[in-house]
């Protein structure tokens, strides 16, 4: 080997210092990742990490990684790698040190936000000669090396990645780093190569958490096959695990057929646990028009249950307009007493002065003394004490002693300092 050529390869293996983390990074950017895996265990210490990266196409609104709050401070991948920060916008707001792991979905500028390329660190802890830690983030977010060393592989093809976290997963299939493995395959956007992965995962005899992740990993490909394995899968899923999953996994999806099959599902012919699921991730999904079909089912369906899922899943469509109307009137006209009671409950979660007002009129004047004694709960539930005015007013005026004694019940149950004044000045003039 010519001198100049030697000289240039200790250059590349030699660690240098960012962060107070030694990093190494492979000296042959041209091998395999097999081959520079291999290059990598002859570096190890006792505690490193061992990573690559790989080029992810991505809504700009999303992160996959973790996500620190708080007032410490960990580098980023990007950071630790080049000594140099750059900018990355990020305007999730958290309080206090919190970790946030796996997809995260930041709404930026509403919508999905155009799809980028992201460079994405596939993130291996080592202790000694074994594997003990998984871990996926984009390099442009901040990282808990947890006071480890890096050896960095470099980049490396969708392809290539999926083919060696495939290799490593089926010797790790029994260990704790199993789920993390199907998280690191499942990110990856290659359906035809990471499709059947899960699917055997999914078919397996493997414990069910697994299973779990496989269903979910498959709804996040967003690919027909996959839409079909889901729904073959879910009719006659066992365990209550797998089907939640799936049903999340069928939530991300922006296939028609996937909304389709959701509303299927919410039918009468089918299996109350099928039914539940629907309705539920159809409302997480507040795709257009869902609020309305929600209204239908809960105004229409017989089934007790059935009506509590569609309003507890409309009260959380915080980001469509018109569920709070939607809510007071389903509180308002609903043909059943328990129907009105569950939309009064669920309008008490999310407060507004209208609500207040609206849950006040019903304490005071709904004709049905179980609806009156439902709103007076509802408003001893208002956040901050929002309610405790109302409660205070309706204690001492209400023409109805039944929901006077009501009101004050609900007033010796809130730590409000006015609830406990009001109470006292009551005993105080009787």
């Amino acid at each position: 080997m010519p001198r100049i050529l030697l000289i240039l390869f200790l250059f590349l293996v030699m660690p240098f210092t960012a962060h107070s983390l030694s990093v190494t990074k492979s000296p042959d950017q041209s091998a395999t990742l097999a081959e520079r895996w291999q290059w990598a265990q002859q570096h190890l210490k006792k505690e490193m990490w061992v990573a690559y990266s790989i080029q992810q196409p991505m809504p700009e609104n999303q992160i996959v990684g973790s996500f620190y709050g708080g007032r410490e401070r960990y580098p980023t991948i990007y950071e630790v790698l080049t000594g140099n920060k750059r900018a990355f916008r990020s305007n999730m707001k958290t309080t206090g040190d919190i970790q946030i792991t796996g997809t995260v979905n930041m709404k930026l500028d509403g919508g999905k936000g155009n799809i980028v390329s992201r460079e994405v660190a596939m993130l291996f802890g080592f202790r000694g000669n074994r594997i003990d830690n998984v871990e996926v983030s984009m390099i442009d977010l901040q990282f808990d090396f947890r006071h480890r060393d890096l050896i960095w592989l470099g980049n490396a093809s969708q392809e290539e990645s999926i083919n060696f976290l495939h290799a490593i997963y089926k010797k790790e299939m029994n260990t704790q780093l199993a789920e993390d493995l199907i998280d690191a395959i499942g990110i990856h956007q290659k359906p035809a190569l990471v499709v059947p992965i899960l699917q055997e995962i999914l078919n397996s005899q493997s414990n069910n958490d697994l299973r779990a992740k496989a269903a979910f990993w498959l709804g996040a490909q967003n690919d027909p096959e996959s839409l079909k394995i889901l729904v073959a899968t879910l009719k006659s899923e066992k365990s209550e695990d797998v089907i939640e999953e799936g049903f999340a996994g069928l939530s991300e999806m922006t296939l028609p057929e996937a909304d389709q099959q959701l509303k299927e599902w919410t039918k009468p012919a089918y299996s109350q646990q099928l039914r539940e699921q629907a309705i539920f991730w159809i409302g997480q999904k507040q795709s257009p028009g869902t609020l309305e079909y929600l209204e239908k089912i809960a105004m229409e369906d017989t089934n007790d249950e059935i009506l509590e899922k569609a309003i507890f899943s409309m009260s959380e469509m915080h980001e469509t307009p018109g569920v709070t109307q939607t809510l007071i009137r389903i509180a308002r006209t609903h043909p059943s007493r328990q129907g009105r009671k569950q939309a009064i409950f669920w309008l008490s979660q999310n407060y507004t002065e209208k609500i207040e007002n609206t849950l006040g009129d019903f304490a005071a004047n709904d004709k049905d003394r179980e609806i009156q004694k439902q709103a007076l709960f509802a408003l001893s539930e208002l956040e901050n004490g929002a309610g405790v005015p109302e409660l205070i007013q309706l204690a001492k005026t209400h023409k109805d002693p039944t929901i006077r004694k009501e009101a004050i019940f609900w007033l010796g149950e809130s730590d409000d300092k006015r609830a406990h004044e009001a109470l006292l000045k009551m005993i105080e003039e009787n």
